[in-house]
């Protein structure tokens, strides 16, 4: 292991410590997911974020509870979308099917590290503390952005994009495009920039009302962006 590895490695493992203790202030049974992919190198080639781990406490107990309660924080050694089974990592790995190098080298991580089964389960149960709850969160994904400087940013999720500019998580955002266009009201996605980083944002791939026709469209686009 490099130097470099090595500090890379000690940062990743004192982000997720400190999220922990700060989710350990709260009576929140779903616990948290941090990183879903190994982290060994600062500028990787990509970062892949989404908006919430779901999930019921079943998801935590099995992956990461143990460890985080006996005071390991490293990240997992293999991307979890590459080794779980679920509709998830399907679309993940279906989504990266033209350009099967980037889920070796990815970082993953989501927007809010909270676990929840949905939205309105999240909403509902963490009532009044949600708004500093979630600001933590982005502070945190600002450190991680931050740190890693990705060269390609995915997004996974329209509203996750727009949250994160209108949060500043996301700042000085240029040449922004909306590739597919809008249809059923939807905008299926987004690309843009951040000095020489490429973002793309796209409908979420679990989203219940996609198409096989859009989501093909999305993939095609997709291909297109992450080999330029």
């Amino acid at each position: 292991m490099t130097v470099n590895q090595k500090n890379i490695l000690e940062w990743a493992q004192k982000i997720t410590k400190d999220i922990y203790l700060e989710f350990k202030k709260y009576d929140w049974e779903y616990g948290i997911k941090v990183f879903y992919t190994p982290v060994t190198q600062d500028n990787p080639p990509l970062v892949l974020i989404s908006y919430q781990p779901g999930g019921d406490r079943g998801y935590y107990e099995r992956e990461d509870k143990n460890n985080f309660e006996a005071g390991n924080f490293l990240p997992p050694e293999k991307n979890v979308y590459c080794i779980v089974e679920n509709a998830m990592s399907r679309h993940i790995r279906a989504l990266f099917q033209c350009a099967p190098n980037f889920l070796d080298q990815m970082v993953a991580f989501p927007l809010i590290f909270f676990r929840a089964p949905d939205v309105k389960t999240w909403k509902r149960e963490m009532g009044d503390r949600r708004k500093y709850v979630e600001n933590f969160c982005f502070e945190k994904v600002k450190e991680i952005l931050n740190r890693l400087k990705p060269k390609k940013i995915v997004i996974l999720g329209i509203d996750t994009y727009l949250l994160m500019v209108r949060k500043s998580i996301l700042m000085d955002v240029k040449d922004e495009k909306e590739i597919l266009g809008v249809k059923n009201n939807r905008r299926l996605a987004i690309t843009s920039m951040i000095g020489k980083q490429k973002i793309f944002a796209m409908l979420h791939p679990t989203g219940a009302r996609i198409s096989k026709e859009d989501r093909d469209a999305i993939q095609r686009e997709f291909c297109k962006w992450i080999q330029n």
